[in-house]
């Protein structure tokens, strides 16, 4: 009443704002201001999710901010998606939007060779090698012994990332008629199962995001070495730092 403001001076406005509705956002002028004899208020009213999917973190930012949201950032890679960009939303796109709204934005990603890791207890034996797989020159290879029987080879990830991917082949310098044959397990769970032939390779590409445990089970009727060429674990640079550290 000091001020003397009266309903005259007041004007309203609705605003799209997260969480509960009809609250006081935003005065004009702000608190410890001069009162100029009218007062604005900016009332909240209910807000959507935007659809936020491949815009770049920034963008993304400035859209949630201006709608009273303060996001939680999460990353995780993506090898299909632009690095920085908004890949996943915690609320789906049109639904009412909360005040707890988490984007996930990719990372640029990192990787490790699989044959730098510590081996688990197996039954199979892998070594390094260079060689040539379908014309295809390799530096880093794991040459893993196989027989009709199948044999286990296993690496503790320590849920330290992403994705496995790696060329499964037998070397040019093997006889014509060699095959071999992988099961990729994930903590026990298949998730990837593979034949290769001479000059026919196959690429392996699983998912293996918090998985604990990463197996290969290899077999071959005509006991040949099977390659796994370039065998990487892809995963955000923190992932796969981690996943180093604990090889040491």
């Amino acid at each position: 009443a000091d001020l003397n403001i009266t309903p005259d001076t007041i004007t309203t406005e609705e605003v799209p704002w997260a969480g509960t509705p009809g609250l006081v956002v935003a005065q004009d002028p702000v608190v410890g201001s001069a009162f100029d004899g009218s007062l604005h208020l900016s009332i909240s009213a209910a807000a959507t999710v935007p659809d936020l999917l491949g815009k770049t973190q920034s963008d993304a930012m400035d859209s949630l901010l201006a709608l009273g949201v303060q996001p939680q950032i999460e990353r995780r890679f993506d090898p299909s998606a632009k690095t920085g960009t908004v890949i996943a939303l915690s609320q789906e796109p049109g639904a009412p939007l909360a005040d707890d709204l988490t984007i996930t934005v990719a990372d640029v990603g990192s990787s490790i060779l699989l044959s730098t890791l510590k081996n688990a207890n197996s039954s199979g034996d892998c070594s390094n090698t260079k060689g040539s797989v379908n014309g295809t020159s390799y530096d880093n290879a794991l040459a893993c012994a196989s027989g009709r029987n199948s044999e286990e080879r296993a690496w503790i990830l320590g849920r330290h990332g992403s994705r496995f991917t790696a060329v499964l082949g037998v070397l040019d310098t093997d006889p014509a008629d060699s095959r071999v044959s992988v099961r990729v397990l994930a903590d026990g769970v298949e998730v990837q199962k593979a034949e290769a032939t001479y000059g026919a390779p196959t690429t392996i590409d699983v998912d293996v995001s918090s998985t604990l445990r990463l197996e290969v089970a290899v077999a071959s009727p005509t006991n040949t070495r099977a390659v796994l060429a370039n065998a990487l674990i892809k995963g955000t640079t923190d992932q796969i730092d981690l996943l180093e550290a604990s090889n040491r």
